[in-house]
């Protein structure tokens, strides 16, 4: 216990193992959000209080985002 975010994100980026994450705060005003914020792996904040639709709405549009990106690489449609 006792990671906050950033510090766990910056230990798991050194590591190699960081992959695309969104953020889930109460406290979106937070420093530490600023030092998420500058990763390349974040994919954006989603503050409380939120509904279960905003949540999957919110993953759902990150997910197809990925898909894109993903395909673009491989250089098809």
């Amino acid at each position: 216990a006792g990671h906050c975010g950033a510090r766990l994100a910056r230990a798991w980026r050194e590591a190699g193992i960081l992959v695309p994450f969104l953020v889930v705060t109460g406290t979106p005003n937070d420093p530490r959000v600023e030092e998420l914020r500058a990763l390349p792996e974040f994919r954006g904040l989603l503050a409380k209080p939120f509904s279960v639709a905003g949540l999957v709405e919110r993953v759902r549009a990150l997910l197809e985002e990925g898909r894109q990106a993903g395909v673009q690489e491989a250089g098809g449609p």
